[in-house]
């Protein structure tokens, strides 16, 4: 059996695609150059074809054909654990601690605005829970694991960067929030690998938690225990 092996020339050419496309994808995700909820969806719609031309399938992101189940067992059991271990449970302790709430005007107006909160929604559905979900859990994890592949602990060195990556993203929350969603962050890149990279399994259960959210801050804050 022959072993095939990459030139020098290929391998520098693909570090500097992938490092080019780390830095494409990552500007136009963070950089206000589109309204919401455009913005990450069409980042999240670039890294599918550009997966897809360079292997002809997007299985690295995550996105095998599903088991229905244990998409749904993950998905459910990853949300359960943020809403209420997070947003029940360390946020408010943490806003204790720090004195200061978590921010969340950049939402809008969304307490008992019921029209404006189901236009929300979708635009959630589609920015937040499917479009991060391809660029902070697939993407990130697919490319870092392509080049921390020899690392003893790369998949906590990956789960805790991204974390603080996509909590880096959401400062406008304040301090306050930016703990809380470093914390889901953990939860969603831990159990991303806890299903087996079941891209499926994230998207659901960020759509659950960010559903929560959002009828939580429709009613004032839902607090389940304090």
């Amino acid at each position: 059996m022959t072993v095939q092996h990459q030139k020098p020339s290929q391998n520098t050419s693909n570090i500097l695609i992938d490092v080019l496309a780390l830095c494409t994808f990552s500007f136009l995700a963070l950089y206000p150059w589109i309204g919401f909820p455009w913005k990450v969806p069409i980042v999240a719609i670039l890294i599918l074809a550009f997966t897809y031309y360079r292997e002809r399938t997007v299985w690295s992101l995550g996105l095998k054909s599903p088991s229905i189940y244990e998409t749904f067992k993950w998905g459910v059991i990853t949300a359960l654990i943020i809403v209420v271990g997070i947003s029940n449970l360390l946020n408010p302790l943490v806003q204790w601690v720090l004195n200061e709430p978590i921010d969340y005007s950049a939402y809008g107006a969304l307490k008992g605005n019921t029209s404006f909160v189901i236009n929300y929604w979708w635009k959630a559905m589609l920015s937040a829970a499917i479009a991060e979900e391809i660029f902070y859990r697939g993407f990130l994890f697919a490319l870092l694991e392509k080049y921390l592949a020899s690392f003893k602990y790369k998949g906590v060195i990956i789960v805790v960067s991204t974390a603080i990556f996509f909590a880096a993203a959401h400062n406008f929350q304040g301090i306050s929030g930016m703990f809380g969603i470093l914390a889901a962050a953990l939860v969603f890149g831990g159990m991303y690998y806890k299903s087996g990279k079941n891209l499926y399994a994230m998207i659901l259960a960020h759509a659950l938690v960010d559903t929560w959210g959002l009828f939580s801050l429709y009613h004032g804050g839902i607090k389940l225990f304090f």
